[in-house]
Parts: C-alpha cells; structure tokens; sequence
C-alpha cells in the first residue's frame, strides 16, 4: 500500500519561501500537487502558490494568507487506486513595522515616537535590545517605555542597538520567528 511523508513548516507567512520535501513508499508512478485554501475545493498548487514542486521536493510561496490544505495525489495505473497524501499549512500575512524614531541618538537624551503594525491587526509586541549583536536587559543599558502605540527611548551606554519587534501570531501568545529589527546608534551630545 502507498504512504507518504510530506514535511513542509506548519506555519509560515505570505511570499516566503518554504521547502517541500515528499518521501513516497511503494508509489512509483507520478505524483500532481493540488492544494485546498480555508476548506474549499481542490486546485493546482500554482492558484495560490509560486514556485515549483517535483514528486519528491520543492520551493513554493503563498500568494495570500490563510489555513491551507496542501495535496499529493499520486496518479496510478489503470488497475490501482489513485491515493492522495495531504498536509496542513497555516499562512499569515506578513506584518509591516513602522516607526518614527530618531536612528540616531543622544545618550541621557529621551525620544518619543509612535509606531504602527500594519497587515496583522492588534496582536500584542514583545519587545527585546541587543547591542553589537548580542541581546542585552533593556534596563542595564537605558529606559523604555512601550504603549498603545508608542515608544519613549533613552539610552545610557553608548553603542550600536537593535530594538526588536516579536508580533504574537496566534491567540496561544506564540511570537513571529520573523521579527523587526529596528537599529540605533547612541552618541554624546556635542
């Protein structure tokens, strides 16, 4: 009897890039992809996706977000059953960050900015710092202040930062992989 293992992530975003690798056993014959978007009816995979898939691996991305359904269908003989081999993939949008504060600034200075998440809704933001590279306690290197919608900065130690932006992505508090880096430099005032 034919299976298959078909391994791509369970959760990804809108025009990223993921591999598809299929491992058939006991189906020699072709295989064609199909694939369902929120429970609807079957498709060639390039209706919602770019990218190619051969019997045994691929790269495709998701044109739009959504709870898809992503099918091998392996074409037998005449005499044999056709069999098909499904797997689930969960698309979110691919969240935009903006903010208006100062790239560069003063230490023992403060700036206020506001921020806006497009694409995503009103998910909740973990906030994190790293300096040159390595993720520090924002409390060890100034003072922040993040809410509704700003952020009050103000740096005490000179160097080179990433603020970084987490977006929750589901109701179970879990948080992009794909976060927002926003990069400071911290001065002396002249």
């Amino acid at each position: 009897m034919p299976s298959a293992d078909i391994i791509v992530p369970e959760i990804t975003h809108t025009d990223t890039p993921v591999t598809v690798t299929a491992a058939f056993k006991n189906a020699p014959n072709s295989v064609s992809w199909y694939i369902s978007k929120n429970n609807g009816s079957e498709v060639l995979y390039t209706n919602y996706c770019t990218g190619l898939l051969s019997k045994t691996s691929g790269q495709i991305s998701f044109k739009s977000y959504g709870t898809y359904r992503l099918i091998a269908k392996n074409n037998g003989r005449r005499r044999t059953k056709k069999r098909e081999f499904t797997t689930l993939v969960r698309v979110y949008p691919k969240p935009n960050l903006t903010t208006s504060l100062a790239r560069n600034m003063h230490i023992d200075s403060s700036y206020g900015a506001s921020y806006s998440v497009s694409k995503w809704g009103n998910q909740n933001i973990e906030w994190k710092l790293e300096k040159d590279g390595t993720p520090v306690n924002m409390t060890d290197y100034g003072t922040f202040n993040f809410s509704s919608g700003s952020i009050s900065a103000a740096f005490n130690v000179l160097g080179s930062y990433e603020l970084i932006a987490y977006i929750e992505r589901t109701k179970q508090k879990r948080y992009s992989d794909m976060p927002y880096r926003l990069r400071y430099i911290t001065q002396r005032r002249m």
